[in-house]
């Protein structure tokens, strides 16, 4: 609900309040190699980005010294795209040396990736970090926008979603300050909610192995009846997630909600007790080792083409938690990443055919030269595909 409500209010603004950005003083913040922005396009994402260099800070009432990149590429050429963003960022030197908040986004159209990189400045924020871009930024309307290719769409919502985060940090110009209101509501509001189903959790804990026993049991009656004591099951299963497994590595790299463990647990249709909740547990933590193996064995080509994330929680799920205890034994994973993700008909023909064409009326070597200031990243901000 919140990702609908902050690109909502987004692309709102990008379509009427563009009158106002573009009365901002224009500078160059965009280096279109991809060729999939229009002169007009840029024309007004520089406006936009240009203006939000006169934020403030709200410690000393200065100028805050942000710096907003957008960079298109066609391709990384190999390197991962965090790699690829670092060394852009650090080699243009992005915001400067005093407050280092520049913020760079990258998109590798043919690669399917993106990603959001962040000044060291932005290391003591309370807000800018990973796990808000995330939230809050990498919405899911961008991710269909890309996937229609409508491109210009996804960045300027995207870049709207980025300035309304940087807007709880720091004094945005007026034009920019409806962005980070309604993220710095919705980041508070989210941060109230939470607590709250922290606090219920703890108290459903206690009884939740044999509420999850006798839910469990009741398989027949009517369609209603069912839906109702499924969504009771799935709701007691993802506070046990919530309790156990919220500090799993495995869990967090792939941003998996409870919900979405708790369904899966379901689906597997295992008997709804704390053994069988931990041997579901063990068996998608394999499958996702399973799934990392494949792709570095090269058995799964263009990796970032595929939900991954979705492909683990199904493959858990039709497995009624079997832990696989390595790769090469176990046949039905390798089957059903063969027939789900293998790449195999993705050819340089098809490639070149899925590329964006290029737009004669977008120069990609239109001086890209506004920082240099001596802004440096070690690796902070967030990564998304498509």
């Amino acid at each position: 609900m919140k990702k609908k409500v902050i690109t909502l209010l987004s692309f709102i603004l990008f379509f009427f309040g563009g009158a106002s950005f573009a009365n901002a003083e224009a500078q160059n913040y965009v280096n279109d190699q991809a060729h999939i922005l229009s002169a007009g396009d840029k024309e007004e994402l520089n406006a936009k980005l240009s203006e939000i260099t006169e934020a403030g800070d709200r410690d000393d009432g200065k100028n805050a010294g942000i710096q907003y990149a957008i960079l298109t590429v066609n391709s990384t050429n190999g390197a991962s795209i965090e790699d690829f963003a670092k060394n852009q960022f650090n080699e243009m030197g992005i915001g400067d040396q005093l407050k280092n908040r520049g913020v760079l986004f990258v998109i590798a159209v043919s690669d399917h990736e993106y990603r959001i990189q962040l000044g060291d400045g932005w290391k003591t924020s309370q807000y800018v970090n990973e796990a808000n871009i995330e939230d809050y930024v990498f919405t899911d309307s961008i991710s269909d926008s890309l996937r229609d290719e409508s491109y210009v769409q996804a960045i300027s919502l995207l870049t709207n979603n980025m300035i309304g985060l940087i807007g709880t940090e720091v004094d945005l110009p007026t034009n920019l300050q409806p962005l980070g209101l309604a993220q710095t509501q919705q980041i508070e509001q989210d941060q109230r909610e939470q607590a709250e189903f922290n606090q219920k959790a703890k108290n459903v804990a206690q009884i939740a192995i044999p509420a999850l026993i006798i839910g469990g049991v009741g398989t027949v009656g009517f369609i209603g009846i069912k839906q109702r004591k499924r969504k009771k099951l799935i709701k007691d299963i993802a506070s046990l997630f919530n309790l156990e497994y919220a500090f799993d590595e495995d869990k967090e790299k792939l941003n998996v909600k409870d919900t979405e463990l708790a369904e899966a647990f379901v689906n597997s249709k295992m008997a709804p007790t704390e053994a069988n909740i931990n041997k579901f547990f063990k068996a998608y933590q394999q499958n996702s080792k399973n799934y990392n193996q494949a792709v570095k064995n090269g058995k799964i080509e263009h990796p970032k083409r595929y939900n991954k994330k979705q492909i683990i929680l199904d493959m858990t799920s039709r497995t009624n938690g079997y832990y696989y205890n390595s790769w090469t034994g176990d046949w039905w994973t390798t089957i059903l990443l063969y027939n789900l993700i293998s790449d195999h008909y993705y050819t340089p023909t098809y490639a070149a055919s899925i590329a964006p064409k290029a737009d004669p009326s977008s120069n990609s070597n239109d001086d890209w030269t506004n920082f240099g200031g001596g802004g440096f990243s070690s690796g902070g901000g967030a990564s998304g595909s498509w």
